[in-house]
């Protein structure tokens, strides 16, 4: 977990940063080419609990504004909208045996064609 100091020197200075947009933030001052984020899970699931191959930011805040993706998965769809509009040519979360295939995971792309 990224820890920052606080800017109040008065009180307690280390803060808590969410991983997530700590390394969205990172990736997209990097201008990197793709932003894995892991997960505990194969990637965003929908409502029956089935892997979203494919979603874009917009489709991505229905699922967090319906409560299908709540807590670390809210965290990171918000952060994967951040790295893209910093620039981060794509966005893919999944768990980690994801992270060696390519096509594993959700890809959070930036047109809206509709989720697969």
């Amino acid at each position: 977990s990224p820890v920052a100091r606080s800017a109040d020197v008065t009180g307690s200075s280390a803060l808590n940063v969410n991983g997530d947009d700590a390394a969205a933030a990172i990736a997209a001052a990097l201008g990197a080419v793709e932003l894995f984020l892991l997960a505990d899970v194969p990637g965003v699931l929908d409502s029956s609990g089935a892997r979203i191959a494919s979603l874009s930011p917009d489709e991505s805040l229905e699922l967090v504004v319906a409560g299908t993706a709540a807590g670390g998965m809210a965290a990171k769809l918000e952060a994967s909208a951040l790295a893209l509009r910093g620039g981060v040519g794509r966005v893919r979360i999944g768990d980690l045996a994801a992270l060696t295939v390519p096509d594993a995971g959700t890809h959070i792309r930036t047109t809206s064609a509709g989720h697969s």
